[in-house]
This record gives structure tokens, C-alpha cells and sequence, in this order.
């Protein structure tokens, strides 16, 4: 019995061992991540930057992105070509799906008349049977 005791202590103080270890790593992480480096400038030099970029995307639009004299030109083999209506053929096989779907949910649904008792009668503020 003493044995068993003593190896659930031994347990319990290696978790708690194990526990303050793991929090202390994770503490000296944490602090690497938010210590800001210091830089300093030479006489002469120009700051450049961190290093990192942010590539931002062009938000103006296609037509004017086309028409800007200042953009490289670019020339491609592949070309795009789209349309914003959808052919008939599609619309035609939306209808048809949805047809159907409606057919099979009729289908399903159950008749609630048997459900709904009448409303009683009342005949001058008093209930018929």
C-alpha cells in the first residue's frame, strides 16, 4: 500500500515538474517573439526597409489597368474569355432540377388536417358544444 502511495506522489510532483518546465519554455518563446530587434544607421545610409514587403493587390479596375499607359506591357499566349450571362442550356437544367425537387418535396410533405382541431363555437360569449 505505501508503495502505491508513494509512486502517485512521485507521479503528481513529476507533472507538476513537467508542467512548470513546459510554462517557462513557452515564457521565454513568447518573449523572443516580442523582443524588437534594434538597428542602427551608418552615416550615409538610407534606411531600406525591414526586409518585408507587403505585396499589396491592385484594386483599380481591369479596364483601367489595361488602358494605363504606365503598366509593362505584357503579352501572353492564353487569353480569357467570358460572359456574364449563363447559356440557356444551363438555365434549362436549373429549371429541370428544381422542378423536380419540388415535385419530390410535395411528395413528402404529409397532410396537417387531421392535426388541426375546429375552433370551438361561442354563442354569445358563452362555448357550444
Amino acid at each position: 500500500m505505501s508503495d502505491d502511495s508513494s509512486s502517485e506522489d512521485d507521479d503528481e510532483e513529476l507533472k507538476a515538474e513537467l508542467k512548470a518546465t513546459h510554462k517557462q519554455i513557452r515564457k521565454e518563446r513568447i518573449q523572443r517573439e516580442q523582443q524588437e530587434t534594434m538597428y542602427e544607421l551608418k552615416e550615409g545610409e538610407e534606411f531600406q526597409g525591414l526586409g518585408r514587403k507587403i505585396k499589396r493587390p491592385n484594386r483599380s479596375l481591369l479596364g483601367d489597368r489595361l488602358v494605363d499607359a504606365s503598366a509593362p506591357a505584357r503579352h501572353s499566349i492564353r487569353e480569357m474569355k467570358f460572359s456574364t450571362k449563363r447559356p440557356e442550356k444551363m438555365k434549362m437544367k436549373q429549371r429541370d432540377k428544381n422542378k423536380k425537387h419540388f415535385e419530390e418535396r410535395r411528395k413528402l410533405v404529409r397532410s396537417t388536417k387531421g392535426l388541426v382541431k375546429d375552433k370551438p363555437k361561442y354563442w354569445k360569449s358563452q362555448r357550444v358544444a
